[in-house]
């Protein structure tokens, strides 16, 4: 997982420094990777969200919530993964400049939205998954506690025979069973719960990864708008240049044409005093 340290090293300026064919190839297989991540998050999100629906009914196995708190388990596991990847892109240099590192930066910047709505459902079901769990841990200590109170009481007054003290033993170990249920139970709650904080933990770092990038963007942004500015001033200035150019080849062809005819004059004045 990434820290933010990590995240300040980036901030820092720590960039790849292979090749740009080599840059190029670690930055198509890195966005390759998050989009594939992003595509297996959404389908363990369906599938958990199933087995969330199934919580309280019939379905609500053992089996079923050892399946359902491996795949939330993944699945986090899977979007810190991610998170350090999408990090890792802004590090990698390819040699782009200008609009093509701008084009780039906005890719960038969609592959963090969509982990982050794609983040968000997963964070809704695990949220859905605890609060279900939770409801049926307390209907669970209701029942159990009734059952006590009404096998306290007949114990008290005296009223059990052979049969229903059989029933009373049964009833006790129902109970026993229950209270280890409900202990796995809370034990998940506790699991699931420390998964929702992590999740919000990732949630942290991205939106600094998403400032980042946005910044990055506005940068580049910037530098192009400069550029262009700095580009059209020089064309002006070039302009001007030709234009004041030609006026001075006008002016000297001028003065020469002037020079040319006062000459000729003083030729022709020499000329018919002789």
């Amino acid at each position: 997982e990434m820290s933010f340290s990590d995240l300040s090293d980036r901030r820092g300026g720590h960039r790849s420094m292979a090749s740009p064919v080599d840059a190029e190839s670690e930055y198509a297989r890195s966005s390759g990777q998050v989009t594939n991540n992003i595509t297996q998050i959404s389908a363990n999100v369906s599938r958990i969200r199933n087995m969330v629906a199934a919580l309280g009914t019939p379905k609500d196995t053992h089996e079923m919530r050892d399946k359902l708190h491996h795949g939330i388990d993944e699945t986090k596991l899977l979007a810190q993964d991610t998170k350090r990847v999408i990090a890792s892109l802004g590090r990698i240099e390819g040699g782009y400049q200008g609009v093509a590192n701008a084009e780039r930066k906005f890719e960038q910047r969609k592959i963090s939205e969509d982990f982050s709505k794609v983040l968000k459902t997963f964070q809704e079901v695990v949220r859905d998954s605890v609060q279900r769990e939770k409801e049926y841990v307390a209907r669970a200590k209701t029942r159990a506690h009734r059952s006590i109170s009404i096998d306290s009481e007949e114990e008290r007054l005296g009223l059990l025979d052979a049969d229903k003290s059989h029933e009373l033993m049964q009833m006790e170990n129902d109970i026993e069973f229950n209270q280890a249920l409900i202990a796995e139970r809370e034990a998940g709650i506790k699991e699931v719960e420390s998964t929702v904080r992590e999740v919000n933990e990732i949630f942290k770092d991205l939106a600094i990864i998403v400032s980042d990038q946005g910044q990055m963007i506005d940068d580049i942004e910037s530098s192009v708008v400069q550029s262009h500015d700095r580009t059209s001033a020089a064309t002006v200035e070039l302009k001007k240049a030709a234009e004041n150019e030609r006026k001075a080849r006008r002016t000297m062809c001028c003065l020469i044409s002037i020079l040319v005819v006062v000459v000729v004059l003083i030729i022709l004045i020499i000329t018919n005093k002789i």
